[in-house]
């Protein structure tokens, strides 16, 4: 069997330079108030193989899959060194009281792991970025936007069995044009209520989803779908809204959480916590 040989060289290289910003205010606009905020990460990463090497372009070279690992008969390699800030995340944020004293925020945080290289070594050498999360939080909840379909797997070559296997499991090679993941995918997602879907068309209304700084909607397709990236606001504008599963592929669905504010770490923290970990690992060595 296959091993990764260099499990303490990876740990101890993996790392780790952050530097973590709180939310700062930009700006106010009218009754908005305008954030943004974010972190930037290195990651080094040395690796050695008893079987070969992954191809440059494989999701393993980022960070540690155990399925991306070459199998098989022992090939005499090198090593392979990989340095990347992909981790990097930025958000954006707004904050808008309503004329009943209730507040509207959203929530576009992004960062570039996993995603399309944009060039390569040659050339530029960028990465594309991903939608890591997008959602608005009104009334303590918080709103999401995950599809322009309201079906679990559409557009298929054939009928899928057992599709209740498949809530929150890919379904690979399935045929299907795409496959909707259910809610809790997620942490804490739920179908939205009709009371909600109410809310969502009547009081947030689509202006709500919409990001005039950035000029985009605000939606969490990519979160959910395996390849749907992008809702349909006609949809949305005539009410052709969701919560639980159909067969209408017309409709466009939404999810909904409660919301938790989660603190931002001290930033000293972030910073020392690699730096303990690689002591740590050296030490275990020693013994």
């Amino acid at each position: 069997m296959t091993t990764k040989t260099t499990a303490l060289k990876t740990l101890t290289a993996t790392a780790v330079l952050c530097a973590l910003s709180a939310s700062a205010h930009a700006a106010t606009i009218g009754n908005t108030d305008v954030t943004y905020g974010g972190y930037v990460k290195l990651d080094a990463m040395w690796s050695d193989y008893s079987s070969g090497v992954q191809a440059g372009g494989s999701i393993g070279r980022d960070f540690y899959v155990p399925g991306t690992t070459p199998v098989g008969a022992d090939v005499d390699s090198d090593p392979v060194f990989d340095m990347h800030a992909r981790q990097s995340r930025f958000f954006f944020g707004t904050a808008t009281t309503l004329d009943d004293g209730k507040e509207i925020k959203t929530k576009i945080e992004i960062d570039f792991i996993a995603s399309a290289a944009g060039g390569n070594e040659r050339v530029s050498n960028s990465y594309a970025p991903r939608v890591r999360q997008a959602f608005i939080t009104y009334d303590d909840k918080d709103w999401a936007w995950v599809s322009p379909v309201n079906i679990q797997f559409n557009a298929c070559e054939q009928k899928i069995d057992n599709s209740e296997k498949y809530l929150i499991d890919v379904l690979v090679d399935s045929g299907c044009e795409n496959q909707l993941l259910a809610p809790h995918y997620r942490d804490g997602w739920r179908f939205a209520s009709t009371e909600e879907l109410s809310v969502i068309f009547n009081v947030l209304t689509i202006t709500s989803f919409y990001d005039f700084e950035h000029s985009m909607y605000i939606q969490a397709t990519e979160y959910w779908n395996t390849d749907y990236i992008l809702g349909d606001r006609l949809n949305f504008e005539g009410n052709k809204i969701s919560g639980e599963w159909s067969d209408n592929v017309n409709f466009e669905t939404f999810y909904v959480r409660n919301h938790v504010a989660v603190p931002v770490p001290d930033p000293s923290v972030l910073f020392a916590f690699p730096m303990v970990l690689i002591i740590l690992v050296r030490k275990i060595v020693k013994k």
